[in-house]
Formats: structure tokens, sequence, C-alpha cells
């Protein structure tokens, strides 16, 4: 444990040279390093994933572990809720804008009621790979949690537009079919036995089959209003297919529930 615990922190110590060395560096060229700086620390998560003896002994998905990552991703859906409103409130005062505003925050509790109720709060399994894959799906997540927030703005700020903007509206849909797929690999993360396979199963599908839809969503130009209540629909469709799979199973209310 203290091998690895050293390992760790010595790890940490060149990360914050590294970072803190950037600060000198030119705009573009900073940036660059702080990618290739993210694209080093997903690598080696990778690799260790590939290593059960080092999360045996370093990493277990402990509920502790569980707890502090919805709560991250609590915090996110909070900043962009926040972000939303302040964006609503600086932009015109039209009731049709802030109408559009208000539906499109809607998506926002979207990710909120599918994250908690279909992934939230759940045990990962006890697997090196698994391990990886559950963390690493939080990143993609998380972001296009975040990137949502700005194309909220932009529906409400375009309300009145015969058609939302296209890379508004790409930017929106492809978050939302971000964060199905990325959910999709955390179930298969901590589903580890039959009879939760076939709960879960028809779930996944929806939510792959969603995702889809979400994209060729983003092809069509609607106008601001009914983009949201479409990708909002779509969220919703995707919960009630849950929650049917969950009563019928006799899991209802899931365990994620709980961390709302």
């Amino acid at each position: 444990m203290a091998r690895l615990t050293g390992t760790y922190a010595i790890g940490l110590f060149i990360s914050a040279a590294v970072i803190f060395a950037s600060a000198f560096l030119a705009p573009d060229l900073r940036l660059i390093v702080w990618a290739a700086f993210d694209v080093l620390w997903i690598l080696a998560t990778i690799g260790l994933g590939t290593r059960p003896r080092s999360y045996s002994i370093g990493i277990s998905p402990t509920e502790s572990m569980v707890e502090r990552f919805d709560t991250f991703t609590l915090i996110v859906l909070g900043e962009v809720i926040v972000s939303v409103v302040s964006g609503m409130i600086a932009a015109s005062q039209d009731l049709l804008a802030i109408a559009t505003g208000v539906v499109s925050l809607v998506i926002g509790l979207g990710f909120w009621w599918i994250y908690f109720d279909i992934v939230g709060g759940r045990r990962v399994r006890q697997s090196g790979r698994a391990i990886t894959a559950w963390i690493l799906a939080h990143l993609p997540i998380t972001l296009a949690i975040a990137a949502a927030g700005p194309a909220m703005v932009s529906l409400a700020e375009n309300a009145v537009a015969p058609a939302a903007p296209g890379a508004t509206a790409w930017l929106l849909a492809g978050a939302v079919a971000v964060v199905l797929v990325a959910e999709i690999v955390v179930v298969l993360a901590f589903v580890d036995n039959q009879d939760e396979r076939l709960v879960y199963r028809p779930l996944l599908i929806a939510m792959a089959v969603a995702a889809v839809v979400m994209l060729g969503v983003a092809l069509v130009p609607l106008p601001a209003w009914a983009l949201a209540l479409v990708l909002n629909a779509i969220l919703l469709a995707i919960w009630f297919v849950a929650a049917g799979r969950f009563m019928r199973a006799g899991a209802w209310p899931p365990r994620g529930a709980q961390a709302d």
C-alpha cells in the first residue's frame, strides 16, 4: 500500500509541476500541453484497468467512492441550471424566449432523473476493467451536461427565429446523445448477474436507439421551443421505460433515486 501511495503521490507532484510550468507558455501551446496531459492521464487509467491487482490494492468501488462521483455529477447539473438561469436573465425578456428557456431547462432536469434513477448510487463490479469504464464514462457525462448549458441559453436567445441555429441543435442533441451512450457504459460496469441483465437489456436498447434519434433530430430545422420539447419527450420516454422495467422487477424506487 505504501508503495502504491508513494507512486500516486509522485504522479500528482509531476502533474502539478507540468500544469504550473504550462502557465508560462503561449496560449495555443498551453492548450496542447493540457490536452496531452489529459490524454496521458486517461491512458494511464486505462493501463491500470488492465491490471486488476493495481485496483485490488489501491482502488475499490466503495459506497463513499460512488457517492463522490454522484455528488460531482450533481454539482455539474447545479452549475448548468444556475448558468442557464443567468443567461435567461441577461437575454430578451420576451415571453416566447422565457418559455423556451424554461422548456430547455427541463432537459437539465431530465439529465438529473436519468442519471440518478438509472445509474446513480450503484456499486460497480470488483473488476479493474469495470472500474476503469465506470470512472472514465463519467468524464463524457459531465462534459456533455456542461456543454448543454450554453446550448440551452442559445435556444432562449433564438426563440423567435424560424429554426434553432444548426450549431446549437447539434450541441444540445449531441450532448444528450453522449450522456445516454456514456450511461450505457456505466450500467454495463455495475450489472453483474443474469437477472440484472434481463432487467436492464430493454432499457439499454432504448437508450441506444434514443441516442441515434437525438442525432436525427439535430438534422431537422425545428424552432427552438420545438427542439427542446422533442428532446424532453425522448428523455421522458427513457425514464418511463426505466420505471416500467424496475417496477416489473420489484426494484422501484431504484437505489440511485436516494441520491436526489
